[in-house]
């Protein structure tokens, strides 16, 4: 969820409006305001209708007599609580245009989400912000912990441009560098396991279904991974950028895999991660960085984020990830009640599994 720098608001509190957006009539003006504070995603708007738990909704700022100047969504998510499937609300897209935002407006649109909980059948809210922790604070929502931000670098090069003066012996140095970081990194020289089936694919299938199946519950909270959200999620429109490593036993079953996307400069975003047991794991991110080196890919960094999953942090510094600055916090929100029966659940991070799926749809 995103929020730009607050400036003073040009328009008073008490000559504008927070409801429930048309999805039809409003549509032009949600997606200018979108557009506006995060730039062109053609999906964003069209993912709160193709949603496959629920339609979302979305509350809008419409100061008296103007167009529609800030808006804010809610999305139907399906969240594992122990051996239960809860519905829960995850919140996101957060964005007030230049010329109204002040904390007015946005802290209005979002006690005004917040307080849709009361009428619905949603346990709870959560959501992943950087730049509104402060409102939503304000608004009652309470924080659960910070995102772990991990980074391998394969290719050192840019990294030793900050360091080396003058800037050219970056790219004497590098090649000398990067063999030493191959050498010591733990997929180089993989230990035997059984055999298994490797690929990159751009659809999800019954298998990713009884992956889940199987071990879903290891994970204390975390929202669903069935086939239909991951189309949802990654595979939405033609325009996908996201690729899905994906690993099978000799049955072809799967028991591993990483969705991720090649940003700029050949890094690679990995968001989300799947696994059948630690062995699974290890084998799993073993083949997964052996075909980013390749030719194929030619990473030049690797980066992960996730919260809680203690096995996933420790596999990947054993992998060679180190742990970067990251300061997107999740936050939760529920009525007193079901906070206070389920505190000490909700508020270990350790109980919790969220990656980049998780993150602004």
């Amino acid at each position: 969820m995103n929020q730009s720098v607050i400036s003073r608001s040009s328009v008073p509190a008490d000559a504008a409006s927070v409801t429930l957006a048309d999805m039809v009539l409003d549509r032009d003006e949600i997606e200018g305001v979108w557009r506006r504070s995060f730039g062109e995603s053609p999906r964003r708007f069209e993912n709160y209708l193709t949603n496959p738990y629920a339609e979302a909704m979305i509350w809008v700022y419409r100061p008296e007599g103007h167009a529609i100047h800030g808006a804010f969504g809610l999305h139907a998510q399906q969240l594992s609580l122990g051996d239960q499937i809860h519905s829960v609300g995850q919140i996101g897209n957060l964005a007030v245009d230049k010329d109204y935002r002040s904390a007015g407006p946005a802290l209005r649109l979002q006690r005004t989400l917040l307080g849709s909980l009361a009428d619905s059948d949603r346990t709870l809210l959560f959501g992943i912000t950087e730049e509104a922790i402060p409102l939503l604070r304000r608004a009652g929502c309470k924080s659960v912990g910070t995102v772990e931000r991990w980074v391998k670098i394969i290719k050192s090069e840019t990294q030793l441009r900050k360091r080396l003066r003058p800037t050219w012996l970056a790219k004497v140095a590098a090649p000398m560098v990067d063999v030493g970081l191959r050498l010591k990194s733990r997929e180089t020289f993989p230990s035997r396991s059984a055999e298994v089936t490797v690929g990159v694919g751009h659809t999800f299938d019954s298998r990713f279904d009884r992956l889940w199946e199987r071990v879903g519950s290891r994970f204390p909270i975390a929202t669903q991974r069935t086939s239909d959200y991951l189309t949802w999620r990654f595979h939405g429109g033609e325009e996908s950028t996201f690729k899905t490593f994906w690993m099978a036993d000799t049955e072809g079953e799967l028991i591993g895999y990483i969705v991720f996307e090649v940003l700029r400069n050949a890094n690679i975003e990995v968001a989300d991660v799947m696994f059948d047991g630690t062995p699974a794991l290890d084998r799993l991110l073993s083949e997964f960085l052996r075909r980013m080196r390749s030719r194929e890919y030619r990473a030049t960094a690797i980066t992960a984020c996730c919260f809680g999953a203690n096995l996933l942090v420790e596999r990947l510094q054993k992998f060679g990830f180190n742990r970067r600055p990251e300061k997107s916090q999740v936050f939760i929100y529920g009525d007193s009640a079901t906070l206070n029966d389920a505190d000490p659940q909700f508020f270990d991070p350790q109980r919790w599994y969220l990656t980049g799926a998780d993150g602004d749809v």
